[in-house]
């Protein structure tokens, strides 16, 4: 129970801190974390991401993670509030911040490719 209640703090989009050491810089600039997986996305002009896309498990104090490589990695974190700090194994240090939260009820994939919450049509009892 602990388990799943810290794995659901991740849930959501995080943008990682502007202000941020060059060791951070293999990591991607966005993250999307789901229920047991992941996925980055590069910023302006970033090549190769370490974070990728994969599996993780945030246990209390850590997060193990798949990464480029599909090795497991562990990561010490702390999630407080609207922000995650992460420790690699070589000791660098930076941060992601949530820009957004995942909805309480899991969003079907054609929910999540939009621009919007719903249309007129929808709102107004369209086909479906």
């Amino acid at each position: 129970m602990t388990s799943r209640s810290e794995q659901g703090s991740l849930v959501g989009s995080w943008q990682r801190d502007d202000d941020q050491p060059d060791c951070a810089a293999k990591y991607p600039m966005e993250l999307d974390f789901g229920p047991g997986t992941y996925r980055g996305r590069r910023g302006a002009g970033q090549g190769f991401l370490w974070w990728d896309a994969g599996s993780y498990r945030l246990e209390p104090g850590r997060l193990l993670l798949t990464v480029a490589t599909d090795e497991l990695v562990t990561y010490q974190v702390e999630v407080t509030g609207g922000r995650l700090d992460v420790v690699d194994p070589d000791g660098c240090r930076f941060a992601y911040r949530r820009v957004a939260e995942a909805p309480a009820t899991a969003a079907q994939p054609s929910q999540l490719r939009g621009k919007h919450h719903g249309t007129q049509a929808e709102s107004a009892g369209g086909t479906g």
